[in-house]
């Protein structure tokens, strides 16, 4: 396959494949796949056999359960740049996907095999080490999620997403999903979402325009949340 140039440049800016030599990178590339999908779309679903992990050059997508019920938990939402289901690669044989993955905006994802990357692992400490410091990324951020499911309120949920998703030097948040998947994200109501961004906004503390959230006082925001 033809690579483009400016896609593996974009590659190379993830830290897992940041240290890899060109020969260390071929063989990453040999067997990978790409998969276009639309938004609505699975990549895969929970309990396929997992034998890639994955890059996201463009789109959304939403890592999921399903509970016994049938109720979906959003548990991530991965950007373009960012690598998931890696961790895989250590589960052991067989090993199974434990979430599922949808593309909730049209995109491209780049799925790579866990063989071969493995392949690369054993003779590469340095990309060992950064692997491991992705996923001890990635330990820490759905530890925090627990901390904020179980001890935080849903307006504390709201304005902490804010405060971490804000872009400087405006102090904006692009909502990047629907305010029915961000409600799932957040483990709240629709609704509930809907009247705490009011309630933001009749107290000066937000603006909205469209799909992004001016944040006007930081530091009202903070003390909210502190408290």
């Amino acid at each position: 396959m033809n690579w483009d140039p400016s896609h593996i440049k974009q590659l190379q800016n993830n830290s897992l494949f940041k240290g890899l030599n060109q020969q260390q990178l071929r063989q990453a590339l040999a067997n990978t796949q790409i998969r276009e999908k639309k938004s609505g779309e699975p990549l895969f679903t929970q309990g396929d056999p997992a034998e890639r992990f994955f890059w996201l050059r463009t789109g959304l997508v939403k890592l999921y359960r399903l509970s016994p019920s049938g109720e979906e938990k959003i548990i991530e939402i991965i950007r373009p740049g960012q690598t998931f289901a890696e961790a895989i690669m250590f589960a052991g044989k067989p090993s199974h996907y434990h979430v599922g993955a949808q593309f909730i905006e049209h995109g491209e994802a780049w799925c790579f095999s866990n063989q071969d990357f493995k392949e690369i692992l054993s003779h590469s400490v340095d990309t060992c080490f950064r692997l491991m410091t992705s996923m001890s990324q990635r330990l820490h951020k759905h530890i925090n999620e627990i901390d904020r499911l179980t001890l935080q309120t849903a307006a504390d949920r709201v304005i902490n997403y804010l405060l971490q998703n804000r872009v400087e030097p405006g102090n904006e948040v692009r909502l990047l999903t629907s305010k029915q998947t961000l409600a799932a994200h957040l483990s709240i109501k629709p609704e509930t979402l809907s009247r705490t961004l009011t309630k933001l906004t009749k107290e000066a503390l937000i603006k909205t325009e469209r799909h992004t959230i001016y944040l006007l006082d930081l530091e009202a925001l903070r003390a909210r949340v502190e408290l």
